[in-house]
C-alpha cells in the first residue's frame, strides 16, 4: 500500500514516529487514538508476500460476501471473492486502513463464511 508504514508501537512512541520525515499520521478512527490493525489482517499481508503471489491493488469493497480459503498456504484467509478478466479473485480487504488487495485463487479452495 503506496504511502503506508505499519509499525508496531507502545502508544508512548507515537510522537516519535510522527515525527519522522513523511510520516502524516497514524491510523486511527477519524483521526483519534490510533487504532491497531487486526492481526488476522496483518498475518494475511505476511502471507502473501512469504509466499511471493502475485498481487493488484483492488478498491476497498464493503459489499458482497466473505469468504474463507479451505485450504493451500492460505487456509483460513478471509476476504471477498469477485470477477475480473473472468477469473476467480479474493480480495482482502484492511479495514482499518480502508485498503484492499487482490489475489487470484481457485474457486475450489473458496467457501461461503
Amino acid at each position: 500500500f503506496k504511502s503506508y508504514l505499519f509499525v508496531h508501537i507502545p502508544i508512548r512512541q507515537k510522537l516519535t514516529v510522527l515525527n519522522t520525515v513523511g510520516a502524516v499520521s497514524l491510523v486511527g478512527a477519524r483521526n483519534r487514538m490510533p487504532v491497531p490493525l487486526p492481526d488476522p489482517e496483518i498475518e494475511a499481508l505476511r502471507r502473501f508476500v512469504r509466499e511471493e503471489v502475485s498481487i493488484d491493488p483492488f478498491p476497498y469493497l464493503n459489499e458482497g460476501r466473505r469468504v474463507c480459503i479451505r485450504s493451500g498456504p492460505f487456509k483460513g484467509i478471509e476476504g471477498f471473492v469477485v470477477r475480473k478478466n473472468q477469473q476467480c479473485r479474493l480480495v482482502i480487504s484492511l479495514d482499518m486502513l480502508m485498503q484492499s488487495v487482490s489475489v487470484e485463487m481457485d474457486a475450489a479452495a473458496i467457501e461461503v463464511v
